[in-house]
């Protein structure tokens, strides 16, 4: 009886986990397809919206308003509605948004044959400041474009055709009067003052030249509008013919009309004359005619010509000596930055062998460092660890003029024999320079080895401590300095 108890039991147990595992899986399922809809909605209003700014661009916002704001409104809504887990009410702004959107693009499908024009001068206007300074006609062609654009609405699209054509010709026609505004007032009011001044009759040739001007100022403005370098050079050159024919009118008129007046203004002009020859260091009271001042003034040009031919040679002579002048500064500068850089490199050098028995010798060509603390096992090269330190302080030394070789000199004192100690001397220098050369890294240059015997002693090798300093070992850097 117990044991068919405890397995009725152990079944409902199994039973009871089955149904936890289902529960929990399909707990799980759900929230991961909760998790993919909303990414997948999101998606979609991220499309939408990308489509929404697209029409924009192509004039929604002035074609279609309330259906644009409508569709932003109902893209709060459905944003909304998405973080809230709201999916019902997420549907149903996420459709009127793709209605709105679908309405949007019909309108625009719509206006391209009808408004395209009246759009396009629109822009014309506005790049050409038609908007501020020629504000009614502006006015008159935003107020046809929206009664294009409500009948298009209505689907009366022969009178949005209407209303868009009059919209374009003020659109134009605010452009060309803002560009005239800019362009022509100056030149325009020359001419007036010149026709003011009878320059139609009494200097129809410059005067009639400023016209032919104005009219192609004009002309550019209403065929290329774009090219304004054109219309202000036209502009220019009316004006200065205005002003032109203003002046010679005034003179030629005031001669016509008393002829003794001819005297008056030929003696203006000479006195004219006198006040450039003074200006000019010609002293001449005496009449004067135009033909002297000629004479004078090429002999002046010719001395300006002449001056300023010098003035350029000494110029070019000051900036090459400034150059040189420079070179030398920037050579100094060079030089004195190496000696700092060679006198800072020195005094590492010492520093690292301030506890040492090294003798330091520098010259212009080399520095010598005279190691006599380096012991070899008696008779042999072999280098014992205890020197390790000493030869990586040489190591570091060489690195700071590692673009320079060395020479790797040894000595020893006079026991045994001459040839024994030049043999032991060659083997001592060939293994300093092994040991180097395995602890240099990126070390290019030349390493040599000089086997001097014992026949350079600094010291007396009768004693013990002259032959200390005769066993000893030179690592010579060798200097290129500039």
């Amino acid at each position: 009886m117990v044991y068919h108890y405890v397995l009725s039991i152990k079944k409902r147990i199994i039973k009871i986990f089955h149904l936890l595992f289902k529960i929990i899986f399909f707990s799980v399922f759900l929230i991961s397809l909760s998790a993919a809809h909303n990414s997948e909605s999101q998606d979609s209003l991220s499309i939408y919206y990308l489509k929404l700014k697209n029409l924009q661009k192509e004039n929604a916002l002035i074609l279609a308003p309330d259906k644009f704001n409508e569709t932003i409104d109902s893209f709060k809504k459905a944003n909304k509605a998405l973080n809230n887990n709201e999916n019902s009410a997420y549907i149903i702004h996420l459709n009127e948004i793709k209605r709105n959107i679908s309405k949007i693009e019909e309108i625009i499908k719509l206006s391209r044959d009808i408004l395209d024009t009246a759009f396009a001068n629109r822009q014309q206007a506005i790049r050409n400041n038609g908007k501020e300074h020629a504000k009614k006609r502006w006015n008159i062609g935003e107020d046809f474009l929206k009664k294009a654009i409500s009948e298009l609405n209505n689907k009366k699209y022969d009178q949005a055709k209407k209303y868009a054509a009059i919209a374009a010709e003020n659109y134009k026609t605010a452009e060309i009067q803002a560009l005239k505004q800019k362009y022509l007032s100056s030149a325009t009011n020359a001419v007036n003052r010149a026709k003011r001044a009878n320059a139609d009759k009494w200097a129809p040739i410059s005067f009639n030249e400023a016209i032919v001007f104005i009219k192609k100022a004009n002309e550019s403005i209403k065929t290329d509008p774009n090219n304004q370098s054109k219309i202000k050079k036209y502009a220019l050159k009316a004006e200065n013919e205005a002003i032109k024919a203003e002046y010679f009118s005034t003179i030629i008129s005031a001669i016509s009309n008393k002829p003794h007046n001819i005297e008056k203004l030929l003696l203006n002009e000479n006195n004219r004359l006198l006040t450039y020859a003074s200006l000019l260091n010609m002293k001449k009271d005496t009449f004067l005619q135009v033909s002297d001042l000629d004479t004078l003034v090429a002999l002046e040009i010719e001395k300006i010509t002449n001056e300023r031919k010098m003035l350029f040679a000494e110029n070019l002579s000051l900036e090459n000596e400034l150059t040189k002048i420079k070179m030398k500064i920037d050579s100094y500068q060079q030089k004195n930055k190496k000696e700092e850089d060679f006198k800072r490199k020195l005094t590492y050098i010492k520093t690292l062998f301030i506890d040492e028995k090294v003798d330091i010798l520098i010259t212009d060509k080399k520095i010598i460092l005279k190691l006599y603390e380096i012991k070899f096992i008696s008779n042999t090269s072999f280098i014992p660890p205890e020197n390790f330190e000493i030869l990586n302080k040489v190591v570091l030394a060489i690195y700071e003029f590692k673009d320079n070789p060395v020479v790797i000199i040894a000595h020893t004192d006079s026991r045994g024999s001459a040839i024994k100690n030049k043999n032991l001397t060659e083997k001592k220098a060939a293994t300093v320079k092994e040991f180097l050369l395995q602890n240099l890294e990126n070390y290019d240059c030349e390493i040599q080895t000089i086997a001097m015997g014992e026949d350079k002693p600094i010291a007396s090798n009768a004693t013990a401590k002259g032959r200390v300093f005769n066993r000893r070992i030179e690592v010579v850097i060798q200097l290129n300095k500039d």
